[in-house]
């Protein structure tokens, strides 16, 4: 079935009759530059009135034709393919909010956050708004989700008579072999979940502490990767609650059936730093923040490189794989270095020198003896 209203005004008392006839009417507006204006007026003229099971799809007729000229071209057939691949109304609002500029500087980004909160207040159902947001924050995480860098090429394997810095020949060892290796990077995985922990528990504590602080982070902490079971679902959850402006904790214990301060403190380290409680200087807190972060990212980022070198052990012939341990080691240096302050609390207690030295010899190497 199928109905045309009188030009693009597309009115309240409309959308209320097609929601009595289906759940999600598709919408087929002209593909000129008029029919996707109005296309995405709709969207903000639905979004209030939206209910659970309620919504819109569009379809987007091809530029410069309306349903009669695809039918008249191409057939029935054509115009069903188009109704087919129609996109929710979430689609096209956030086409609409990342499409009108490049969003390649900070200020842009922070526009286009302060574009959908106000989108989001303008949905009246709570489930709704909350499932809007949810699927905001995953297009936002994945589309400022940062560049993994090329890692470095591996270094040419010295021969002939080439000499490393040190003055000696290059001399392969006997192999004491993959195993030793293959154990450090086992025993170093079991820490570094525990560490992963530590600095989440930490960070999510602080951020509940001090959601005054929270404003001009809120895109560093909705992208910080959280890896341990739970915590993840309050992060999300305390997003949800600064999107809808409402108190975090309440909200995010009505969610998650449990006080999110006390899960977070059962963590004695997280418990134990310093501005894991209230009345800090929000500018401290926000520095702090940002260099806990950094620091977290860069640590699982080692982490995950550390992963992938025990996985190519039985059967990496070169050194690509140490090459990449060590651009990410680096990484992890150099977010430590530009730390603002010191939060002993955050950082991993585990020594890298073990598997530095490991490296070093090269201990993952075949015997040089054919």
């Amino acid at each position: 079935h199928a109905v045309a209203p009188l030009g693009t005004a597309i009115t309240e008392e409309q959308l209320g009759l097609m929601w009595r006839i289906a759940d999600e009417p598709v919408i087929a507006l002209d593909g000129d530059k008029a029919g996707l204006r109005a296309a995405e007026r709709l969207v903000d003229l639905a979004l209030p009135l939206l209910t659970p099971g309620k919504s819109l799809r569009f379809c987007l007729m091809p530029e410069g034709r309306d349903p009669d000229d695809l039918i008249k071209a191409e057939g029935p057939t054509a115009m069903q393919a188009a109704l087919d691949n129609a996109v929710p109304l979430i689609e096209m609002l956030w086409r609409r909010e990342t499409v009108r500029e490049a969003l390649d500087t900070p200020e842009r980004r922070a526009a286009l956050d302060q574009r959908l909160k106000q989108a989001l207040g303008r949905i009246g159902d709570a489930s709704v708004r909350n499932h809007y947001a949810a699927d905001l924050r995953t297009r936002r995480g994945e589309l400022f989700q940062p560049k993994q860098k090329t890692p470095a090429a591996p270094r040419a394997a010295m021969g002939g008579g080439a000499r490393p810095r040190n003055g000696r020949r290059n001399v392969l060892p006997m192999r004491p072999a993959r195993e030793t290796l293959s154990s450090d990077l086992a025993r170093r995985s079991a820490a570094n979940e525990a560490d992963a922990r530590i600095r989440e528990s930490a960070i999510l504590l602080i951020a509940l502490h001090h959601t005054d602080a929270l404003a001009e982070i809120e895109d560093a902490l909705e992208t910080m990767a959280v890896q341990s079971p739970g915590l993840g679902t309050i992060r999300d959850a305390l997003m949800d609650a600064l999107a809808e402006q409402t108190e975090p904790r309440p909200f995010i214990a009505g969610r998650t059936g449990e006080d999110p301060i006390t899960v977070l403190e059962r963590v004695p380290q997280a418990r134990a730093h310093p501005m894991a409680r209230p009345g800090h200087d929000p500018e401290t807190v926000r520095l702090v923040l940002l260099e806990a972060i950094a620091r977290h990212q860069a640590q699982l980022g080692f982490r995950d490189e550390m992963a992938e070198a025990r996985r190519e052990l039985g059967t990496a012939e070169d050194e690509s794989w140490s090459a990449r341990i060590r651009h990410a080691a680096e990484e992890r240096s150099n977010a430590d270095s530009a730390a603002v302050v010191e939060s002993a609390e955050l950082e991993t207690e585990h020594s890298d020198s073990g598997l530095q030295k490991l490296l070093d010899e090269g201990v993952w190497r075949r015997s040089g003896k054919k």
